[in-house]
């Protein structure tokens, strides 16, 4: 019995290893269909700080210095982010999507527009290419005794910042990174 059972797996052999190398040759003919047979780069971007202030809608964001890590694309840093006089920009949470939900006190329904902060940051730079990401790479659930901010999209297109209560929550580390060139 167990003799016929292997002859079975033995003569399927030959069946899965055709579809196997079918499978293989289709997914590198895609592969070259989408390249256009160019080769594809895998560089990597060392991270790139932020001046260490800098000025957005009035308020001064402060930034310590930091180029750590390696990214897809070019990014820049703020670590440690403040605004005017240390108070710190909101971290919150959406709701139901997120699982920082004991992390802040305050739901993100949207209204914190990091993208909009990092491109205002990045013209601060000269960099006129467009972001690719902004993301929170490091958040604190502490409170924080200082009123908090946020940066927040206006009638007519325009941004301003908002005062938010005192609470727990808030960014430590913002990357602003570009689209590939």
């Amino acid at each position: 019995m167990l003799l016929i059972h292997k002859l079975r797996a033995w003569a399927k052999c030959p069946v899965n290893v055709y579809a196997y190398a079918l499978r293989c040759f289709l997914t590198l003919l895609t592969f070259v269909g989408l390249t256009n047979g160019r080769s594809i780069e895998s560089s990597t971007y060392r991270g790139k700080a932020f001046m260490t202030t800098t000025v957005v809608s009035g308020k001064v964001i402060n930034c310590q210095p930091s180029g750590n890590g390696f990214f897809p694309s070019q990014t820049w840093i703020c670590s440690n982010i403040t605004i005017d006089r240390g108070k710190r920009l909101v971290y919150g949470y959406l709701e139901g999507l997120s699982r920082d939900k004991e992390c802040g006190d305050i739901p993100d329904t949207g209204e914190n527009d990091l993208s909009a902060l990092c491109v205002e940051l990045l013209k601060k730079h000269g960099e006129e290419r467009p972001l690719w990401a902004a993301y929170v790479s490091k958040a604190s659930c502490r409170s924080t005794n200082q009123e908090r901010m946020i940066f927040s999209k206006q009638r007519g297109g325009r941004h301003a910042w908002n005062y938010k209560r005192a609470g727990k929550g808030y960014v430590e580390t913002l990357q602003c990174m570009i689209l590939p060139s």
